[in-house]
């Protein structure tokens, strides 16, 4: 009897973990066509178990998202997924639980308040990459007390934002009690054209390397570069047109964070930017031995039923 309920036992905890392995591994598709599992990103966030993916088709989604739990948010490619709340008072992602370890990859954002914001929660781990952030009052903020907070910023590009990216500890002491930040890593990012380009207050413990900081009007404010930053202009395809694929010529390419962790689909050094990076595989805008496109031309620019027109593209190899 005793052999027969240790089996037993045994054999309830390794189905106990081959649920929760599932659990874990679970993934929803999120496609507003109606061909995924769900139609709204928020939806499958409420329904994703803890630890799970959710995976967000192309298209526009004019939502707010409020995260709660831990899992992985992927989309598309920022050339690809779209999030820009309906109202004015909304940020595009809102991370408001402790305890929680979130991934954001491969989104644009654009709000009339902030891209991401890390609400006054403790124990927040967050890896932000390869996402655009777009004309919102802050790109990423966090500026309240929390204890611990370990974000990692990679990849991406934050333009024509009133700040960047916004580090706000200002209570870092609050009666005595000191609270604990944990590392901080920006690598491999544009940001340009905002007011401040990283804006820290009281953080004491970061690394912020390979990144491009173009024409803020401040580019650092309360810290400063560790290792290899540049100023230089991106150089993106179409910027009216909100095309930040980096154009041949641009010093954005393979000017990133390097190493065998770090490397380009096509096996090179990083390209800084939200199209740099491993994790830039499935949206890749650069074909290999193919052109990248950085002027095009439509001759005229309207015709006639039955018409020709003519069009031009120049570029060249990637290297």
């Amino acid at each position: 009897m005793k052999h027969f309920l240790t089996n037993l036992l045994l054999c309830l905890c390794i189905s106990c973990i081959f649920i929760y392995n599932n659990c874990l591994a679970q993934t929803y598709k999120v496609d507003k066509s109606g061909s995924g599992d769900y139609t709204t990103i928020q939806e499958a966030i409420f329904d994703v178990p803890e630890g799970g993916t959710v995976k967000v088709a192309p298209g526009i989604y004019e939502e707010a998202l409020v995260i709660e739990k831990s899992f992985n948010l992927i989309g598309s490619g920022p050339n690809f997924t779209y999030i820009k709340p309906q109202s004015q008072d909304e940020n595009a992602i809102t991370l408001k639980k402790e305890n929680i370890a979130v991934k954001i990859i491969g989104l644009s954002l654009t709000s009339d308040q902030d891209g991401i914001y890390i609400d006054n929660y403790n124990n927040i781990q967050c890896i932000i990459s390869n996402c655009i952030i777009n004309e919102c009052i802050n790109g990423i903020n966090k500026e309240t007390t929390a204890d611990y907070l370990n974000l990692s910023i990679s990849n991406n590009t934050i333009i024509s934002c009133n700040i960047g990216i916004n580090i706000d500890n200002r209570n870092y002491y609050n009666d005595g009690v000191q609270y604990r930040y944990g590392p901080m890593s920006i690598k491999g990012n544009i940001i340009a054209f905002n007011e401040n380009g990283i804006k820290f207050y009281n953080q004491h413990t970061y690394t912020i390397k390979y990144n491009n900081l173009y024409k803020n009007t401040v580019n650092y404010e309360g810290c400063s570069t560790t290792e290899g930053d540049i100023s230089v202009s991106p150089k993106f395809i179409n910027q009216e047109l909100n095309n930040f694929v980096l154009a041949s010529d641009s010093l954005c390419i393979n000017a990133g964070t390097f190493g065998k962790t770090y490397m380009d689909p096509d096996g090179t050094r990083n390209d800084i930017g939200a199209f740099g990076g491993p994790d830039a595989a499935a949206f890749w805008p650069y074909y290999p031995n193919g052109p990248i496109v950085n002027e095009l031309s439509v001759i005229p620019t309207a015709i006639p039923k039955g018409g020709k027109l003519s069009i031009k593209a120049v570029g060249r190899i990637r290297d």
